[in-house]
């Protein structure tokens, strides 16, 4: 790795985490739960606006109803996603006070 790469690097936040997968019938019910057991509060939830958004969006709300959470929903990630718009992104992140992130949708998501 050169120099200015690892400069670079350097000023990251690093943050490992094994990838845990849920599914089934009430996952996404169970969601709360999940991000409560690393002691999350405000998730942000990244989605896009295509068909099926609204639809998405209700099954959240009322899955995170009964929590003790308030969720941040961030829609404005194209579908193409480049290096400006993830920029974008963690300054909202960071500025809205969030904890825990969760893609929900399609495409580059």
């Amino acid at each position: 790795m050169s120099a200015r790469s690892t400069a670079y690097f350097e000023h990251l936040y690093r943050f490992q985490n094994p990838a845990k997968i849920i599914s089934g019938a009430s996952a996404l019910e169970h969601l709360p739960v999940e991000l409560g057991a690393y002691d999350a509060v405000r998730p942000m939830v990244i989605t896009g606006r295509s068909p099926g958004f609204r639809g998405r969006l209700r099954r959240l709300l009322k899955a995170f109803r009964d929590s003790q959470m308030t969720f941040v929903v961030y829609d404005r990630l194209p579908e193409a996603a480049g290096l400006s718009d993830l920029k974008a992104l963690a300054g909202h992140f960071r500025d809205a006070g969030c904890d825990a992130l969760l893609a929900v949708g399609q495409g580059c998501l």
